[in-house]
């Protein structure tokens, strides 16, 4: 199967997800005495309760719409659509590919399998069709036409089967689970479970499965339920120290310093999808551009099938 490379993370939500999006929010009413979650957090909670919106709205009006044979395209139709989707994935590609130095400088590890490099922009409220004042324009103009202007980022898009449409390869980069916010990668949704830790100034070829950092990784055993998995992600949130690393759902961004992360996918029934996967990744922030943009270097370690919630 040939796969789409998308070098940044949003949106298409599998209508398979759609329980996991509907779970009952645990956190307390925003203001409540007994939110003691830090703001990053909770603007975090917020920017993805937006997008679990946006979810819900798109597969209901999917649900809405009469069942009726497909009208099939013809190959002119077919041809105009790639031709669009290609047309605008080069221009989100030039707007969010880190400069060509960084991939000149680390050629030789890119040359690897399951290896890349991405450039992802801090969240400042730029997301595509909100209503824009003359201070929004200013703030973010430029910024790439899609769902957190380059702020959401998964490792999953690397993967995306190229037969998707347009539209669904940019609802897909909706659903990231990695988001740069208040200056943290914050990770997780209700239907992604993540698990970051800071493990310091180590070079990236050194990471591997033996690793100390990684064996906390490796051992985690994720809940079959979505009320034991939101019990697990509020320990994380507080986190967790093993073998000397604190592990979390937040950590701070710091220029080149490496990260490991595992990210589940969970499947919501028996043959899940391309996007449920339980992958583990190493990666280390090489730059950080004028912008406050960062550069990302990334190395898949393992990858199999998401467990069934």
């Amino acid at each position: 199967m040939r796969t789409i490379k998308v070098p940044t993370a949003l949106v298409f939500v599998l209508f398979s997800l759609t329980a996991a999006f509907s779970q009952t929010n645990t956190n307390p009413p925003p203001g409540s005495p007994l939110d003691t979650r830090p703001e990053y957090q909770r603007n975090a909670d917020a920017a993805r309760a937006r997008q679990n919106e946006q979810v819900r709205r798109v597969v209901n009006q999917h649900r809405s719409v009469p069942s009726s044979p497909r009208k099939l395209e013809s190959p002119e139709q077919r041809r105009t659509a790639d031709l669009e989707k290609r047309k605008a994935l080069e221009e989100i590609n030039t707007l969010l590919s880190p400069p060509a130095e960084y991939r000149i400088k680390h050629a030789e590890f890119l040359k690897d399998k399951n290896t890349g490099i991405v450039r992802v922009f801090p969240d400042r409220g730029c997301d595509k069709g909100v209503v824009v004042s003359v201070e929004n324009l200013e703030r973010c103009g430029g910024t790439a036409p899609i769902r957190g202007a380059g702020s959401l980022f998964s490792f999953r898009l690397n993967k995306l089967p190229s037969y998707l449409s347009l539209k669904n390869v940019l609802y897909f980069i909706g659903l990231s689970d990695i988001h740069f916010v208040d200056g943290k990668f914050v990770v997780g949704t209700k239907s992604v479970q993540d698990i970051i830790s800071d493990i310091g100034q180590v070079e990236l070829a050194d990471v591997t499965h033996k690793s100390d950092s990684v064996k906390f990784l490796k051992s985690f055993k994720p809940s079959d339920t979505a009320a034991k998995v939101a019990l697990q992600n509020e320990n994380l949130a507080k986190g967790v120290i093993e073998n000397g690393f604190l592990y979390s759902t937040s950590t701070p961004i710091v220029l080149n310093r490496t990260y490991v992360l595992r990210s589940i996918a969970f499947s919501t029934h028996e043959y899940g999808s391309f996007w449920n996967t339980d992958v583990l990744t190493a990666f280390k922030v090489v730059g950080q551009e004028n912008d406050g943009s960062v550069v990302i270097l990334w190395k898949e370690m393992k990858e199999s099938k998401a467990p069934l919630l």
